[in-house]
């Protein structure tokens, strides 16, 4: 059997349409591929910003055409690309497991250096979307006092590489673009050479808590006409489902402001173990501000009965502990990759050396270190330290070190300071609802506050803090995972 697969000409279209080729041969049927390669409207209108050419589907309409009059059998899409619109005879049938959501900025280290020499850094990106909210949070993402210049790029992944580099700026892009042409080419299937493009640079990768991506980004979308029941039935039969359910939910969530790539709305849907995660930030056309993050999962929880029972407020109430400093047992500089558990973890005066990555716990960490001159490449977001920061592509062997305190360093962690218990702990008298940062919190709490941990409600952030707790018996409520303390108290205050 052979089925017609049809997709953009570019390489990066190519690969993705060979990648569900070899998906589409493991079917019991064992369909071989034809493909056929062409250009979009969008490809041929590289001078005009995406949100400027007025219709929706400007890279998909041309191949909607084809498989209603037959001139193939199949269409992979990048799903991003897609009206969110319906399509009354074809449907989306079919995808791949999603690869990675975030957005990644880009600088040669040229650039970075002549940009903190003339206080300017251009930047290259056609999206709304990341100007409105990368405009907002990137000053505070990187070091140094930088005025930050979007200016409009595009093209395919290879041509706005090398515009990076031709016109002296950053640029920023979809990692997933980047992470499967890295691929291709590790595997010999084109001669375009992407890692060439970006030796010598700089990156950040962006958190989905504060730079959503456009809806389904990172996904693929096989399109099959309605009356093709064969090709239908095959690509059914291997459609990823859980990236399936995302992809959808987030386009569900861009039509209620009526879609189409000019809107500066980016939205992430992901299925985690302990929930559903939802980012929804940007502006409507009508001016509405978008702002939600938080996780959805099925743990019972109740609100409080009053404000006075719930902890902490704010963070400086959840203090337990002084911080002492320690001596360096480890050479830092010898370590390819540091994860910052949080900000205070960072020894005083210590600058990364050449190549040496580093990774924070969450954005206010980033933040902070920023503040203090130090390049931060991403964060885990807050969704635990287990997190894959997704970085193979950079270099494969990449050892992570993280910097913590004494009490919780491992093997291959360096601790950089020591917990002191303080005399005047917070007073939990009355407390019934509690949102615990980290393990050792909660253990200093439960040692002085035995009763009232063991009957309180708890919640805490995904990743090691919530395997500390779900490991503790004794307690009368399951513990519930919250995204933010912000989300914890919104959905525990009276």
């Amino acid at each position: 059997m052979r089925l017609k697969v049809a997709s953009r000409k570019s390489d990066l279209a190519r690969w993705q349409a060979v990648q569900v080729a070899r998906a589409l041969e493991k079917h019991e049927q064992n369909p071989s591929a034809e493909f056929i390669f062409k250009e979009s409207l969008g490809d041929q209108n590289l001078d005009l910003p995406l949100a400027s050419m007025g219709s929706k589907g400007v890279f998909t309409e041309d191949f909607y055409e084809d498989l209603i009059g037959g001139r193939c059998d199949l269409v992979v899409h990048s799903w991003k690309d897609l009206p969110v619109e319906p399509r009354h005879e074809t449907a989306i049938v079919m995808t791949l497991p999603r690869a990675d959501v975030r957005d990644l900025m880009l600088v040669p280290e040229e650039v970075w250096q002549e940009a903190c020499a003339n206080k300017t850094l251009k930047i290259l990106t056609s999206s709304p979307r990341r100007l409105y909210n990368l405009s907002q949070i990137l000053p505070s993402l990187l070091p140094g006092d930088v005025k930050l210049e979007f200016v409009t790029v595009r093209g395919n992944v290879p041509t706005r590489l090398r515009k990076m580099h031709e016109q002296k700026a950053a640029l920023i892009l979809a990692k997933a673009g980047l992470d499967r042409l890295l691929q291709a080419e590790k595997e010999g299937f084109f001669e375009t050479k992407i890692s060439a493009l970006i030796q010598g640079c700089r990156f950040q990768v962006f958190p989905i808590s504060v730079n959503p991506p456009a809806p389904a980004q990172g996904a693929l979308a096989v399109e099959v006409a309605k009356t093709n029941e064969t090709t239908r039935e095959i690509c059914a039969a291997l459609n990823h489902k859980t990236t399936f359910q995302c992809a959808e939910a987030e386009r569900e969530i861009l039509h209620r402001y009526g879609g189409g790539c000019h809107q500066k709305i980016g939205v992430a849907v992901l299925e985690m173990d302990y929930g559903r995660v939802l980012s929804l930030r940007g502006e409507t056309d009508a001016g509405e501000i978008l702002n939600e993050w938080k996780v959805e999962n099925p743990t019972e929880w109740t609100r409080a009965k009053h404000g006075e029972n719930v902890f902490p407020l704010q963070p400086k109430d959840n203090s337990w502990f002084e911080r002492r400093s320690l001596e360096l047992s480890a050479d830092l500089s010898s370590r390819t990759g540091l994860m910052v558990a949080r900000a205070d973890a960072w020894p005083a005066g210590y600058k990364p050396s050449d190549g040496q990555t580093v990774w924070t716990a969450g954005v206010k960490s980033w933040q902070k270190l920023a503040a203090a001159g130090i390049w931060v490449s991403g964060c885990a977001d807050g969704l635990g330290e287990d997190e894959d920061p997704g970085l193979h592509w950079l270099n494969e062997s990449i050892q992570w070190s993280k910097l913590t305190h004494k009490q919780a360093a491992g093997p291959r962690d360096i601790a950089t300071y020591e917990l002191q218990a303080k005399a005047d702990a917070p007073d939990l008298n009355e407390k019934t609802h509690f949102f615990w940062m980290s393990g050792s919190s909660f253990d200093r709490a439960r040692q002085l506050y035995p009763d009232v941990i063991q009957n309180g409600r708890h919640a805490c952030g995904p990743g090691n803090t919530y395997k500390h707790l779900k490991g503790i018996s004794g307690l009368k409520h399951p513990v519930k995972i919250f995204i933010s303390l912000e989300q914890f108290l919104a959905e525990t205050l009276p």
